[in-house]
Formats: C-alpha cells, sequence, structure tokens
C-alpha cells in the first residue's frame, strides 16, 4: 500500500474566536509555512482548506509576503481552492453554491493557478443531493469528505457517490476513527499503536493507494512532517508512505481505481445525511438548520434578493442600453459568500460572529436595493409609457418570477403629495388603470405621507460625466402599499396609469376571481377556492375547495426544551411538552379579521402562552418558574389564491426551548418531499433504526423552500418558508407536518458563554400553507409557488415617457416543467446567462423565448465557457432537460 501524506489546515474563518483573531493566527501561520517551504525542499505541498478567501484575508495584512506566496502557489507547493469559502450546503440555495465555486476558480486564476481539483468538503455538516452534478459542471469528478456517510463497516476509503441526476463523484472518506486528522493523531504514537493504524489503513483502502492528512482545525505546517515518515517507513513493512499533494494522490488513485473495483466498493446516492454509526467528528448533527433563525430569514431574503431581482433587472437593463451594474453585484456576492462558512450559516459560533454577519447581509442587501433602483429606471426609460397618457404619472410593476404574477399583487406605488391632496378635497381618491383605460382594483394595506424619493441622484449615459436629480426628489409624495388585482408577465413588467376617482368608486375584480371575504362570525375567510375557519382552542381548519378536502387541527404551537447547542438540538432528559391545546396553557385569546375591498382578508389569532422559564440548573430539565410569550398569526388570503399566508409575531421571553407549528394533514403517506440546492428530494417518514449508534436518526431535517406530504389520493399539504429551514413528517397516525419557528439555546465555545442565541424579544416568521394536489412525481407545483411567494415585487413610479418598448411585456418567456436559479450578464459582459434546472424524476422539454432576439446561443459549463451551439430560430429555443439536470445556457442578443 501507497500512502500520501497531506499536510493542511481546516480554517474556520470565524468560529469560537472571532474573524480578527482567527485572522491573526493566519497571518503568524502563513509566514511560518512559507518558512517551512523555503527551508524543506521536500514538503511537497501545504493545502489551505479547499478555500480561497484565507489567501486575501492574510494578504490584507502580510503585504509583504505576497511574492513569496504567489511563488509558492506558482511552484505547486502551496493549494488553493476550488471554494471561495467552505459552505454549509443545505441552508443555501444552488445558485449560491456555484458563486461560491466561481469565485473561488477566479480567485485561482487571479493567482495564476488552477484550483485544487476535490470537492473540498472535509467539515460541511450533510451533504446535498446536487453536489457532484455542481462539481462536474467545473470539471471537478471526487470529493473529499468525513460527514454524511453512515461510517459503517462495509466503507472503504474509496466509495462512489452518485448524485441526483446520476453524476458519480470519488469520495475520499477521512480515516473513520479520527477524521481529517490522523496523521497529525498518530505522528507521536508508540509502535504498537502506530501498526494498529497501518493495518486499518491497509484494510480501509480498496485500491491499495491511500492517504493520511497530516493537520486539523487551524493547524500549522510542521517542520517535522518529512522525519515523522521516515520513522514510519522504517516500522511499516507492507506500505510506503511519503509527503504528497492532493493532486498527485488523486492522480495515483485514480490510476488504481478500475472499473472492477469501482463497481464493487459502496455506491452512496442522493443526499449525504445519514446518522454516523461509529468514528470521530462525522456528525451531521440536527441541530443547524434552526439555530439563530434570523440569521437563515437574512440569507434566504438576499439569495433572492441578489440571484432573482438585482441580477435579472441588470441583465435587463443592459439589453435596453443601461450600463452593465455586475461588478456592484460582485460586491454584494461577495459579502453574501463571506457569510455562508459552515460554522457562520450554521449559527453556532460566538454572538460576535454573527453581529459580523448581520452587517454583511446588510451590504448585501444595500447594494443589490440600489443596483435593482438604477436598473429599473434603466429598462422603464426604454419603455414607451407615454402611450398611457403623455403626462400621465405611471407605476411600472417588474416581476422577476419564473411565473405571471396575479392574480393579485402586491406592489408600492408613488402620488405626489400635492395632486393627492387637492384631490382628496374634492372627494377624490387615486386609481390604478391598465394599458387598456380599464380601472383596477386595489386596496391600500398602508400608506406613507409626504415622503421623499431616494436615491437623490441617478446616472446619465453619454459624454458628459454629470448626474441628474432625480425628477420630483424634492417632492412630497404619498406612498401606498397595495394589493392589486392586477397580472405581470412572468420576466416582465406592466405599465398602469395613476389617476383619481370618486370616493365612493369600486372597480370590479378580473372575471372568474372570487373575491376574499371575511365570514359572518369574523373567525374565518374564504375565496371560493379555500375557507379557513379559528377553531375555539386558536388552530386552525381550512378546507381546499378544488378537491373537497378538511385539514383540521393546523397551527397547534408545540414548545420543548433544549438543552443543546448551535449545532445540536437535545431535549432535557426530564422534558416537558407544552402546546397551545394543553388546558391552561393559553390565556387572553384574541381574534380579529379584515377585508379589503375583496381583494385580501385575513384573520389575525393572539394569545399568551405560558411555558418554562428556562431549564434546571443540572439542564436535565425544564424548571417550575414560567415565562410568558406573546403569539399572534395573522392569517392572509388574497383573491384568486390557493394559499394562506402566515406572519406569526412571538415575543420570546423564555431560554433554552424551541418552538414548532404542527399541521397534521391526515393523508396515508409513507414519505415526504423537502428541497435542497436544485433538487426536490422524496425522504421516508419512517426513521431508520439506529440503536447503539452514535448518532441517532432524527426527524427534523433541513429544507430550503417548502415541505410537504402528499397522500395516496394525490391530495397534498404543503409549507412555503421564508428562512425557516427545518421542519418534518412525523411518523404518527396524522402525518403531521412539523415546521421549527426558532430554538433558543445557550453553548459555551471555549471560555464563554453565548447569549444572543437565546433569541430574546420580538421574532417575526414567515411562512404559507398550500394545499394541492400533486401532478408530477415530485410536487413541482409547490416549487414554483414558492418561488412566486418569495420573490421580491418592484415598482417605480414616475411621470410617462416616449420609449420604443411597449408598455407591457416581457424579455424571457419558458414553458415547460423547468426552474430558473440564474438570468444574469456573463462574466465577460459579452452575453446573457440563463440558468434551468429540472428538480423532477422525468424529463421535460421545454421552450425558451428570448424577445430581444438570440444572434447565437451556446451551452456552457460553470464558469461559463462555452461547450456546444444551441440551434435557435432567431427568438426561441426547444430542448429537453433531463430528470435532476441543470442546464447553463449563453445567450447573445440580436
Amino acid at each position: 500500500m501507497k500512502v500520501h501524506v497531506i499536510s493542511h489546515t481546516h480554517w474556520d474563518r470565524e468560529w469560537y474566536q472571532d474573524f480578527q483573531g482567527f485572522r491573526q493566527r493566519l497571518v503568524f501561520q502563513t509566514d511560518a509555512m512559507l518558512d517551512v517551504l523555503d527551508n524543506y525542499p521536500a514538503f511537497a505541498c501545504f493545502h489551505l482548506d479547499g478555500q480561497t478567501c484565507c489567501v486575501l484575508d492574510c494578504l490584507e495584512i502580510s503585504t509583504d509576503n505576497e511574492s513569496r506566496l504567489r511563488e509558492q502557489l506558482s511552484a505547486g507547493r502551496v493549494s488553493i481552492g476550488p471554494w471561495f469559502v467552505m459552505p454549509d450546503e443545505l441552508l443555501l440555495s444552488g445558485e449560491s453554491l456555484v458563486r461560491n465555486l466561481m469565485l473561488g476558480h477566479k480567485i485561482c486564476r487571479d493567482f495564476g493557478v488552477a484550483p485544487m481539483p476535490i470537492g473540498h468538503v472535509s467539515d460541511i455538516f450533510g451533504h446535498c443531493s446536487q453536489l457532484p452534478q455542481i462539481l462536474a459542471g467545473f470539471g471537478i469528478d471526487s470529493v473529499l469528505l468525513n460527514r454524511g456517510t453512515t461510517a459503517e463497516d462495509d466503507e472503504t476509503s474509496e466509495m462512489i457517490w452518485v448524485g441526483a441526476d446520476g453524476t458519480e463523484s470519488i469520495i475520499v472518506r477521512a480515516f473513520p476513527d479520527t477524521g481529517y486528522q490522523d496523521f497529525l493523531t498518530m505522528r507521536d504514537a508508540d509502535d504498537e499503536a502506530l501498526l494498529k493504524y497501518e493495518a486499518k489503513k491497509r484494510a480501509l483502502s480498496a485500491t491499495g493507494i491511500s492517504f493520511a492528512l497530516d493537520g486539523n482545525d487551524h493547524q500549522p505546517a510542521r517542520p517535522d512532517t518529512l522525519r515523522k515518515i521516515e520513522h514510519f517507513n522504517s516500522l511499516f513493512d507492507k506500505s510506503t508512505w511519503l509527503h504528497s499533494s492532493m493532486v498527485d494522490f488523486l492522480d495515483d488513485l485514480k490510476a488504481h481505481l478500475t472499473d472492477e473495483i469501482r463497481a464493487r466498493i459502496k455506491h452512496y446516492h442522493g443526499e449525504l445525511r445519514h446518522p454516523a454509526k461509529q468514528g470521530l467528528y462525522n456528525e451531521c448533527f440536527n441541530g443547524t438548520a434552526s439555530s439563530r433563525v434570523p440569521l437563515k430569514q437574512a440569507n434566504d431574503r438576499i439569495e433572492y434578493l441578489l440571484a432573482t431581482n438585482a441580477e435579472q433587472i441588470n441583465a435587463w437593463a443592459v439589453l435596453c442600453g443601461g450600463d452593465d451594474g455586475r461588478k456592484f453585484l460582485d460586491r454584494a456576492w461577495r459579502y453574501l459568500l463571506l457569510n455562508h462558512p459552515h460554522d457562520s450559516i450554521v449559527g453556532c459560533s460566538l454572538d460576535q460572529i454573527h453581529k459580523d454577519m448581520i452587517y454583511r447581509f446588510d451590504q448585501a442587501r444595500l447594494i443589490a436595493e440600489h443596483a435593482i433602483w438604477e436598473n429599473v429606471q434603466a429598462i422603464d426609460d426604454a419603455l414607451d409609457t407615454a402611450a398611457l397618457g403623455a403626462d400621465a404619472w405611471i407605476v411600472t410593476v417588474h416581476n422577476q418570477s419564473s411565473s405571471d404574477l396575479g392574480p393579485v399583487a402586491h406592489f408600492t406605488f408613488d402620488v405626489l403629495s400635492d395632486e393627492f391632496r387637492a384631490n382628496r378635497d374634492r372627494g377624490m381618491k387615486p386609481a390604478l388603470f391598465d394599458e387598456s383605460g380599464n380601472q383596477i382594483r386595489f386596496a391600500v394595506e398602508s400608506v406613507e405621507h409626504d415622503r421623499w424619493r431616494q436615491p437623490f441622484v441617478r446616472k446619465v449615459k453619454g459624454e458628459t460625466s454629470h448626474y441628474l436629480t432625480v425628477d420630483g426628489v424634492w417632492l412630497g409624495h404619498e406612498r401606498y402599499h397595495a394589493a392589486a388585482a392586477v397580472s405581470v408577465p412572468a420576466f416582465g413588467f406592466r405599465t398602469l396609469r395613476v389617476g383619481f376617482v370618486p370616493d365612493d368608486d369600486v372597480a370590479p375584480l378580473p372575471e372568474g376571481v372570487g373575491a376574499s371575504v371575511v365570514a359572518e362570525d369574523g373567525k374565518g375567510i374564504e375565496n371560493g377556492l379555500i375557507e379557513l375557519r379559528v377553531n375555539g382552542d386558536a388552530t386552525i381548519d381550512i378546507l381546499d375547495k378544488p378537491t373537497g378536502r378538511w385539514y383540521r387541527g393546523l397551527h397547534r404551537i408545540e414548545d420543548r426544551g433544549d438543552k443543546g447547542t448551535g449545532w445540536d438540538h437535545f431535549f432535557p432528559k426530564d422534558d416537558r411538552t407544552i402546546e397551545s391545546t394543553t388546558p391552561g396553557a393559553v390565556s387572553d385569546v384574541r381574534i380579529e379579521a379584515e377585508a379589503l375591498d375583496g381583494v385580501t382578508a385575513s384573520v389575525t389569532i393572539g394569545y399568551k402562552m405560558t411555558i418554562p422559564a428556562g431549564l434546571t440548573p443540572d439542564r436535565e430539565g425544564r424548571s417550575e418558574e414560567c415565562a410568558v410569550n406573546t403569539v399572534r398569526t395573522r392569517f392572509s388570503l388574497d383573491a384568486g389564491a390557493r394559499r394562506v399566508d402566515c406572519v406569526t409575531e412571538i415575543d420570546n421571553a423564555a431560554e433554552c426551548h424551541r418552538m414548532r407549528a404542527i399541521f397534521p394533514t391526515g393523508l396515508e403517506c409513507d414519505t415526504w418531499f423537502g428541497d435542497s440546492a436544485y433538487d426536490i428530494v422524496e425522504r421516508p417518514i419512517k426513521l431508520r433504526d439506529t440503536t447503539g449508534w452514535k448518532e441517532p436518526a432524527r426527524e427534523e431535517t433541513p429544507v430550503k423552500n417548502f415541505a410537504a406530504a402528499v397522500g395516496n389520493d394525490g391530495c397534498g399539504l404543503a409549507l412555503i418558508t421564508k428562512g425557516l429551514c427545518e421542519a418534518c413528517v412525523r411518523d404518527n397516525d396524522t402525518r403531521d407536518l412539523a415546521l421549527t419557528l426558532f430554538r433558543s439555546f445557550s453553548e459555551f465555545l471555549y471560555g464563554y458563554w453565548t447569549e444572543d442565541s437565546q433569541l430574546k424579544g420580538k421574532l417575526r416568521l414567515e411562512y404559507s400553507i398550500l394545499p394541492f394536489t400533486r401532478t408530477d412525481s415530485v410536487p413541482l407545483d409547490v416549487l414554483r409557488e414558492a418561488e412566486r411567494v418569495k420573490t421580491h415585487v418592484f415598482a417605480f413610479s414616475e411621470r410617462a415617457t416616449p420609449g420604443t418598448i411597449a408598455p407591457t411585456g416581457r424579455f424571457l418567456k419558458i414553458d415547460g416543467g423547468v426552474f430558473v436559479s440564474a438570468v444574469k450578464t456573463s462574466e465577460d459582459g459579452e452575453a446573457t446567462i440563463v440558468r434551468l434546472f429540472n428538480p423532477d424524476a422525468s424529463a421535460h422539454r421545454f421552450r425558451l423565448e428570448f424577445t430581444r432576439g438570440i444572434e447565437s446561443a451556446w451551452l456552457c459549463d460553470f464558469v461559463e465557457k462555452p461547450l456546444n451551439e444551441i440551434e435557435h430560430d432567431g427568438s426561441v429555443i426547444k430542448q429537453e432537460l433531463g430528470p435532476k439536470k441543470i442546464k447553463t445556457l449563453r445567450i447573445v442578443s440580436s
């Protein structure tokens, strides 16, 4: 057996120490590493954890070492990439994972080196089903991991991972007894222990080519590694050990991985989230998706804001003659990606780390919002809004979803305050009219008075370099937050004229759209498709009228103890469960209902819930002392909608507990569905038997956008979430959908107790309830609805101007059961990139119409390198997207 000894560090950018503290260590250790490389020519290579951001972090301080580091990088003695940061996979969008790898590859190119050719995911807490395909899009066919497999006795150091679409990756499995530190752990062991170590390494190797990892978290390059290897070689007579690099190891391994060996070693399929039977540092953990929920909410909002809104609007603005703001958006992505390291986004670090994350989320959001504002105006400049009236005041509503927005759209529009007051005094109110002059019914959800418009300036294209003050910026405006009975095309826009009508004037709803109204007793709402009733125990019943199925006793709040950490949720030994239906647990129940002109209606349930204030001193039970949490949920139903939107506000006064919302589905099913990066995953409800295992199987599971149960009769109930990333279907008679709202905990990290992790104070939690009927092998309609719910809607108000594009239209139209994860300008600025994915287990044909015309179209990889030219007819592409496949198109507009 040949063993490649690989020196490395696993570099958590922030965790039990803040970023600046870890960076100080990074600079010191990088200096020392360069000295080792200079002084020991036989020291083959040092690996910087498959990341690139650590190099940038270091060189911001250690500028005098840049030439030395570049020299060793060029010589192949320091290895970086392929990631920008080592992320969590299960809490992020597929697009975030791709952008992480894109940035990592770009930084490697900037340093003139190739990225390490392996998916280095050694410490990520479970792996998404599409990672093999994502890596393959960057030319990577292997992964180094330590978590996610079962660690059963039939595993070897080399295994095969078959991704959701069938793409295969070679698993290079870290030594199970020690994790990614086996050589470091054994380097000073006695000879007897070393011989046992050699024997186990031989037993685990299927090819006779193995590796040993000399490093761990924040470990330096060790100058005595070569001497330790000499000792190993003098002791062992059945193996040869050499200091090596990951590149050389992989070349050697692949040369010996024959088809026969490949066929007989263990194959894993789909997502790797298995509990660990044995071993060290290989748990997936079961609380990562529910710790520090506000961070997950912020990440979810900004992933959609950047990838779905800002980049798409920027791409359309460029096609309309605007400037490419890609560099601004690249900076926003960098801020966002710096929040994606596994110990950051998971929420298992010191409070300071998560405060720093909030700043980075804010910077990403602000850059995206300013880019959207500028680019929406560039698009609107090209629209012929004067067609609605030469001097009309108009509002253009933009929809970046792949589905038409409607029959109700929620957006804001402005009215000049002077015009508003003059008309109000005449008994007139604002009204909206479509391009045909038809009045549109809208409900006023709220109004902001006498607002100034911001920003104050915008860029002017042309020879001059001055900036133009925005029209009307110095004038007061009334900002209406409206729910309007209007549809807006997918990937498109619709321009409406703002006028005034008598106060008692009411526009009709669109034909076939039933009004959303409040029940006569004030304890329900309905719209002809959905009926919601409030029960005496503060739960709700929902009737899905198209199927006639009632879902009863929904939205029961469950509270249990939590003595866990940011990684893990653990119940105390003597736990007590309190539910909102527990006698005496809830008091001061209040029900309020509101209908807004038939466009939208809501019912709000509020109460006080008495729960244990915390844990007992030994943390093995829940305290007798009580706290009172106020819980208030607003259930909203738009006209024509098949979903109920929920906003739950909780004022959390307790510590060390977990609150979930429980939805008994009553469905007969053995599996349930949740989504992850580029996939919809079907998961068993019954847990595997892990009796005696190191890590027990748990029902809680990460989800990205939704969780759904589907009965044998095809009826289903789904929860669409905004940043609430943990759910499951329980293995009980009523097949409860359980959504974790939050969990509060405190953990001890290297001398510090966390406090902010208790989430004391006000929390705002958003999700939707969607009854549906299954029409595909996986619930595609649910993911489509989730996209519609979570895509931000932007509208811009201004005076009408002449232009060359019709005031209502679309830039892109896609028919077929495929989804869009990105529309962006290409990295070279010469084309538009459209990334599609098919989360279904069946192939789907699609038709893509690019309304600005197509000069050329190419299939490309994830670094946007063209692969094959695609046929088109000047504006339309027709292709098939295979089961679970991701496809990136490069389109040059004509």
